[in-house]
Order: C-alpha cells, then structure tokens, then sequence
C-alpha cells in the first residue's frame, strides 16, 4: 500500500514574519504566530515586531538622528525610533512578558546607563521627555 507524500514548501508568514516548512513546522508556527497576535493586542503593533521589521527601524532612525542637517524635534524621532528597536527585541526576549517594563522606563535606564549614546541636544530632549513619566 502506497501512501501519499506530502509536499513541503518553505513559506513566510505575513501576518508574524516566521518563515518555515510546511507542512512539517505548522504547529510550531501556528504556536509562535497566535503569541505574537496576543502580544500585539495588548502591547500594540508598533512594540511588537519581527526581527526584520526591528532592524529596519533601528538602521532608519539611526540615519535620522546621525543627519545633523534636520530639524532637532526630527532628529530626536529618529533616536526614539531607534530605542524603540532596541525595546521590541527586549520585549520579545522577555517571552512579551505582560509584566515587562514600560517603554517610557525602559528608555530612561538607557538614558541613565548610556549618557554619551546620543548627541547632547538629543539626549537632553529624550531626558525631559522620559524623566517626568518615570
């Protein structure tokens, strides 16, 4: 008796990013993919990302922030677009752990132990901006 063979095909899901075989990995990404749509209903889209998207921010931001040609309020975005790179792959490191710090503590500690990461005028503009919510 024969049995049918089944195909596998490499494929990437849009939805969380996880590329893998299927059939064979379908439960390992059907696992990773809902803890990645939970995570996104209660930390949001924009803190919860893929690897890809996490590295793109970060090297965008770097890019805004490093151009001394922009307006500052442009510049600092560009720092807060690359901490919150640095955050999502913190978060998901965490297992999106609920109880994870919050983004505003987070880029204080980072102030805090990093006070040379940034340009003085961004630094003293992300300082005002995350000292008072801490």
């Amino acid at each position: 008796m024969k049995t049918k063979a089944t195909k596998a095909i490499a494929t990437r899901c849009e939805i969380c990013g996880y590329g893998y075989v299927f059939p064979q990995d379908r439960k390992e990404h059907a696992a990773y993919c809902r803890k990645l749509q939970r995570a996104r209903q209660f930390f949001g889209d924009d803190l919860v990302l893929t690897y890809h998207q996490r590295e793109e921010l970060k090297k965008l931001g770097r890019s805004i922030w490093q151009n001394e040609a922009l307006p500052l309020g442009e510049r600092v975005d560009g720092a807060l677009m690359e901490i919150t790179g640095w955050y999502a792959r913190s978060l998901a490191e965490s297992g999106y752990n609920r109880k994870f710090e919050s983004f505003g503590k987070y880029a204080i500690k980072l102030l805090r132990s990093s006070p040379r990461l940034y340009p003085t005028e961004i630094y003293t503009e992300l300082w005002k901006r995350y000292s008072v919510a801490s």
